[in-house]
């Protein structure tokens, strides 16, 4: 089990003792909620439980996990969706669906590498009343150059995707210009433009195969970088031989709010 692994039951657990009995406690309120949600029905659609400072603390750590999970998820879903094609028949081209994916993974990293770099800052304000603040302060700094340094490539594509407004790449944009000419021959010119559209097949494939062999090794990079993130935050959140959350040593019912 790796680091990442370790954190993710960690939570769990402390969800469970946590979430579980506040789920009870609001039992009633959230059947209505749950009820009026599925059917449409009028009335409330949310409920606003008093919480006590420890459901409120775990609150902010496990909102800023879920968070972080789904971006990580969505990276991955990517990925898949790069490997399928479903619109055959339809004016959504290959080199179009490959593109909107690319930028896609561009867009969704950054989105990821925000959250990451919040999470820390909630888990600063957490605990910067706890007596060991002044050693989880520099170590919260080194995850964050590790982030950084993990997305600095990915940064400068984004970036200057971002200027230019659509990802430039040449191989994609071979693409497209393949795909142009494979759909612009006249009748009379069948021969070329079934040519075209062999070589068109056969380059997406190379091309597809290309970006998504580089953001699978993108996604691995980021799981490793995860191993290390959240190596270092379970220290800082968890007891080392229980795994127990530990809540700093000033703790009085004053969470912070981030």
């Amino acid at each position: 089990m790796d680091e990442f692994e370790k954190y993710q039951d960690a939570i769990a657990e402390s969800a469970k003792k946590i979430i579980t009995p506040l789920l009870k406690k609001n039992k009633k309120e959230l059947g209505a909620v749950f009820e009026n949600f599925i059917f449409g029905f009028n009335g409330p659609s949310t409920i606003e439980p008093k919480l006590t400072a420890e459901e409120s603390f775990f609150g902010k750590l496990f909102y800023g996990y879920t968070e972080i999970l789904q971006s990580l998820e969505m990276l991955e879903d990517i990925v898949f969706f790069i490997g399928r094609y479903p619109f055959h028949k339809t004016r959504i081209s290959r080199e179009r669906y490959l593109r909107f994916n690319l930028e896609a993974w561009l867009s969704e990293s950054y989105i990821l590498q925000e959250r990451l770099e919040r999470y820390l800052k909630t888990i600063e304000r957490l605990y910067r009343k706890d007596s060991n603040a002044r050693n989880i302060k520099p170590v919260l700094k080194s995850i964050k150059e590790t982030i950084n340094q993990t997305f600095a490539n990915v940064n400068d594509i984004r970036n200057r995707h971002i200027h230019q407004y659509r990802l430039k790449d040449n191989k994609l944009d071979r693409l497209d210009t393949i795909g142009l000419l494979a759909n612009n021959w006249k009748e009379e010119e069948e021969e070329i433009r079934r040519l075209f559209k062999l070589l068109h097949i056969s380059e997406y494939r190379k091309t597809r195969k290309f970006w998504k062999k580089q953001l699978n090794e993108n996604n691995i990079n980021i799981r490793l970088l995860f191993n290390n993130y959240f190596g270092k935050l379970s220290i800082i959140i968890f007891d080392k031989n229980t795994m127990a959350l530990k809540y700093p040593d000033n703790f009085q019912g004053a969470v912070p709010c981030p």
